[in-house]
């Protein structure tokens, strides 16, 4: 019995390739959003990615969309673009909000505790006990972490 797949393997070859591309395109975004106080995320759809409902060649390029949204917020605020061009406007906008930055060292507002298995530190105000995660890798020797915004974030004690 031939077990072949039903999708061409340049399809599915050029799937992984974009699916890829995206994920590092992003990865060099966050990098850019994180000196704004902000993470740049990827989603990725595709056909191949779910093959219960396609039987054939694969005729669409993967869906691709990146997610913006302030460090101190949950990703679930995120503003949705699906262009890296949109992004960096964005990114341009943001940048032109006041500065506001939290004292992490020595600090007695704010609790920085890193995550038993160094993935995500989190950032804790001592007076309400509200929360925050961060990725360890984007505080590396940070002692203060600073955000463009309106108006400064609710969870520590963040000066202009």
């Amino acid at each position: 019995m031939n077990m072949s797949s039903p999708f061409d393997p340049d399809d599915l070859r050029r799937q992984a390739e974009r699916a890829a591309a995206a994920s590092t395109e992003a990865a060099a975004l966050h990098d850019r959003a994180m000196m704004l106080g902000y993470n740049v995320g990827v989603g990725i759809r595709s056909e191949a990615a779910d093959r219960r409902i396609h039987v054939g060649p694969l005729g669409k390029e993967p869906e691709v969309w990146f997610q913006v949204w302030r460090v101190d917020q949950r990703s679930e605020t995120a503003d949705t673009f699906t262009s890296l061009d949109s992004v960096k406007e964005h990114l341009k906008f943001l940048a032109t909000f006041p500065r506001y930055c939290l004292q992490l060292e020595g600090n007695p507002r704010v609790a920085v505790v890193t995550e038993e298995d160094g993935a995500r530190t989190v950032i804790t105000d001592t007076d309400t006990n509200q929360c925050f995660g961060i990725r360890t890798a984007d505080l590396e020797n940070a002692t203060h972490l600073c955000v463009h915004a309106e108006s400064p974030p609710i969870i520590g004690n963040w000066r202009k």
